[in-house]
């Protein structure tokens, strides 16, 4: 599974495991610029709109996350329960 969507002019979003047990990690990784961790959706989607990425692509990028997202908690139950 991959856990990093390219945007592009832009750079990436890396969805991963965190440190914590059943705890997820979102990160903003712009080719240019520092990168950002976010604690939830709702700020990752206010913070690549102050980068003036578009309507569309946050679109994606949500349903990319949300995606992600399930298949990492599904593995993660998957374990817990094996």
């Amino acid at each position: 599974m991959e856990n990093i969507y390219d945007i592009p002019d832009f750079g990436c979003i890396c969805v991963s495991v965190g440190k914590e047990q059943f705890t997820r990690d979102l990160i903003i990784m712009p080719k240019d610029g520092k990168t950002i961790s976010v604690r939830s959706c709702t700020e990752l989607i206010n913070k690549l709109k102050t980068f003036g990425i578009s309507y569309d692509e946050l679109k994606k990028i949500i349903d990319f996350v949300s995606i992600t997202l399930i298949e990492l908690n599904k593995d993660n139950y998957d374990t817990i329960i094996s």
